[in-house]
């Protein structure tokens, strides 16, 4: 099979890809490449480590703190440039950096049609980080020891900031999904999936042209080559996957779009620190009413969720650490996954199979 070769030569990406190509082309394979896939998808470091990667000094030359509300967040640059982010582990609860890359891992997990920034668990000395603030006194100040919203890890070799690692995003366009009137008409079933591809994203979109003109033009440019079907499978994937993780804080009550943007063909879910939050912290009725606007779903997720392996997912979202017991977490989310497959179920029952797993 191409894809052990793949995985053997250490090309985990590409055997995940592979392999879950060959699980869904045939059954008689299935089971065996769904385990290469996993496989690949824990040994590929971008995705997964056992433990932090140690942010290395020269790696980047400055840090600077970005203006993001409840959170402190870091923008790191080299050569003048803004090359990515870091979120460290800090106290508000919907900061999450643990959240954080257990979304990343499971978008990957379920092959997701949205784009998800790669998050990479890494950890920054007390050293390495004052060398990159320099003679920043406001990110000093943000940042200092002790400190009531950052989590500062004392070891034998001195404070330790961990947190997330992920790309500065450029050139994207935000997108109102606060605005269920704009997009619920995609994926509740009034147009048929055939209808849904002959339909543009102009008309797909167009009340938004109507509320923000420039905006919509902005955004009409970044869809040219899709359809409505295309953005319809999205949206669906989008919310899937917030329930999943009951992600409540995708809709603003102001700033609308804030969290949800669109590039390169795709939209782009950024900020998941508020996800996997637990019952006791916070319910999952937001994502759930708004995953109940939805009647199409793609198959190959809900396939993947079927045959889900329980131990292994729950190893491959939260990494170990002894600072967190995630038992809860993992608890909750095969719930909310248990609710999801029912939802499916039933309307496959109402409407038939064809007529509820329309996406691929």
């Amino acid at each position: 099979m191409l894809a052990r070769s793949l995985f053997a030569s250490g090309a985990h990406g590409e055997a995940a890809e592979q392999a879950l190509a060959v699980a869904f082309a045939s059954e008689e394979h299935s089971s065996e490449a769904l385990r290469i896939r996993m496989r690949a998808l824990r040994a590929n470091p971008l995705l997964f480590r056992e433990i932090p990667r140690d942010l290395a000094t020269g790696e980047f030359e400055r840090a600077v703190e970005m203006d993001s509300g409840s959170s402190v967040m870091l923008q790191l640059r080299f050569a003048h440039e803004a090359r990515a982010v870091f979120k460290p582990e800090q106290t508000v609860r919907h900061t999450s950096y643990r959240g954080e890359i257990a979304t990343a891992r499971l978008c990957a997990l379920l092959d997701c049609a949205v784009t998800v920034p790669v998050n990479e668990e890494v950890r920054v000395h007390a050293d390495v980080l004052s060398e990159l603030l320099g003679e920043d006194a406001r990110a000093r100040r943000a940042l200092r020891r002790p400190n009531s919203r950052v989590i500062w890890r004392e070891e034998a070799d001195g404070f330790w900031l961990y947190g997330t690692l992920k790309p500065w995003l450029r050139h994207f366009r935000r997108f109102p999904i606060e605005n269920i009137d704009l997009w619920t008409h995609l994926v509740d079933g009034r147009h048929t999936p055939d209808a849904l591809r002959r339909m543009s994203p102009r008309s797909a979109l167009a009340d938004l042209e109507e509320a923000d003109p420039s905006g919509f033009s902005s955004l009409l440019r970044r869809m040219t080559e899709l359809s409505a079907f295309d953005i319809a499978h999205q949206l669906s994937e989008l919310h899937v996957l917030d329930h999943l993780s009951n992600n409540w804080d995708r809709y603003q009550l102001e700033n609308h779009g804030l969290n949800c943007h669109w590039n390169d063909g795709a939209f782009v879910a950024l900020d998941n620190g508020a996800t996997f939050q637990t019952h006791d912290t916070h319910s999952d009725l937001a994502t759930r009413s708004r995953l109940s606007r939805v009647r199409y779903f793609s198959r190959r997720t809900i396939a993947l969720l079927r045959s889900m392996d329980e131990e292994w997912t729950r190893e491959f979202l939260f990494s170990a650490d002894p600072q967190y017991d995630d038992t809860q977490r993992f608890d909750d989310f095969l719930e909310r996954r248990a609710w999801l497959l029912a939802r499916v179920d039933s309307l496959i029952d109402e409407f038939g199979e064809s007529d509820v797993l329309v996406f691929e």
